[in-house]
Formats: C-alpha cells, structure tokens, sequence
C-alpha cells in the first residue's frame, strides 16, 4: 500500500495504494499522494479562510485548478519541514502551497512509478485517497478538462471503481454505494 503520511491515515490504513498478488499486500508510505498542501490556509478551518480572506477567494483557491492559495510564512514553512512525513525529504521537496495542477503533477509521478507498473504486472490495485489526489488521478486518467476537474466531487468513504483497458484507459467509473 502507498499512502499518504497523514497519522490517522496510515493508523487507519484508510488512503493509499494496495498493491497486491493472491491476497498478500505490499505497503509503501509516500508523501506523493499525500494530501494536497493549502499553503497559507492549512491551519485554518474553512470557516476562518472564508472570515479573513472572503468566501469567493477560498473557494477559488480549494476548488480551481491552476491558482495556488498564499504561501505559508517562512516559520510555518519551517515547521511543515520538520513534520515527521517531510524530515526526510530534501530541501524543496516540502510543498507549502498546491494548486490542483500541482496536485496531479505530483500523483502522475506516483501513477508512473508505481502504479500502473503494478496493473500492468496483473496486481489487484485499489487506491484510498484524499479527495484532491483521486480527483487528479481522475483527471489525468480520464483527460478530463480543467474547468470539468474543478467540478467533480469525490464523495467521502464511497467506493468509486475505475475499469481500464488493457492500455490503462478508463472504460468506466462508477460508484458503489453501500448502505
């Protein structure tokens, strides 16, 4: 499994890959599909962002694709550099603020390097993201406009199911709603 370094994630094993052959699994944790970094309002609840910079402007700043929300300042910057998911990392690979864009750059990195080697090697692979790291997978997958990306919502804890061809193009994509 790759999954991102968020604590409870990892304890939970609720978001990352499962790469697995006859029902044995492989884990690697990896910050590449990871949560998306807000920058600026990453310590703020959606509530505060929309109090002190107004709601149109966070919205714009969650929701589109190519504009990157304000920078942490350089103490923040520091202290997202020494979290425990990022101490290794060398210096610039921390990201302190992602647009979508980055977000799909970073998670075709994963896609490229990992996964589809393991769909290919004919592994079961089931991916457990955050939303904006499905989303970019989505995107990128599907070929997805960018306006069309911005739009689509990644229900929480709802199996969504990509079917692929065996050029790894996506044939279907469903929902499976459990009750």
């Amino acid at each position: 499994m790759t999954a991102s370094y968020v604590g409870e994630n990892i304890r939970g094993i609720s978001y990352g890959v499962l790469v697995s052959v006859n029902g044995v699994g492989d884990f690697v944790s990896s910050v590449a599909v990871g949560l998306r970094h807000y920058g600026a309002l990453t310590s703020l609840d959606k509530e505060e962002a929309r109090k002190l910079f107004g709601a149109d402007q966070v919205e714009q700043w969650r929701r589109s694709y190519a504009i990157r929300p304000p920078l942490p300042d350089a103490s923040e910057a520091l202290n997202s550099a020494a979290d425990f998911p990022y101490m290794n990392l060398s210096d610039g690979a921390v990201p302190l603020g992602e647009c979508l864009h980055d977000t799909v750059q970073r998670v075709r990195r994963s896609w490229n390097e990992l996964i589809s080697a393991s769909i290919k090697a004919r592994q079961r692979v089931i991916i457990m993201g955050h939303g904006n790291s499905l989303r970019a997978l989505i995107k990128d997958l599907e070929g997805l406009s960018d306006d069309a990306i911005a739009e689509l919502e990644i229900p929480n804890v709802v199996p969504l199911v990509s079917e692929l061809d065996s050029s790894l193009k996506p044939t279907t994509r469903y929902r499976i709603e459990v009750s």
